[in-house]
């Protein structure tokens, strides 16, 4: 395995990045495509190494940052290009390459 960062609960982000693998169709090997992983209290992110974001799980506070507060049980690509991520339990961090800070939460 090739997760390199993991914030939240380890259990439950590996089982989150293993579900979003999964429903992207990724094989066993896609783990080296995904170095981050953030899980929050019923969300999780996971950043791949293309700099896409991914999100998955509650959206009642718009953590996941697509912009709608719908609830995700297949993951859904967060616009734009990151750099970093990280996830508390109603909220999600983000920054972009080019060191702009991005919050989403409650």
């Amino acid at each position: 395995m090739n997760v390199t960062t993991l914030w939240g609960g380890w259990f439950k982000a590996l089982l989150a990045a293993a579900f979003i693998l999964a429903t992207l169709g990724a094989p066993a090997a896609g783990w080296s495509a995904v170095p981050h992983v953030a899980a929050g209290g019923n969300h999780v992110l996971t950043l791949r190494s293309d700099g896409t974001l991914w999100a998955a799980g509650s959206n009642q506070f718009g953590q996941l940052g697509d912009g709608t507060g719908i609830n995700r049980t297949t993951p859904v690509q967060v616009p734009g290009t990151w750099k970093a991520v990280a996830a508390g339990t109603t909220h999600s961090l983000g920054i972009k390459p080019l060191r702009q800070a991005i919050a989403d939460h409650y």
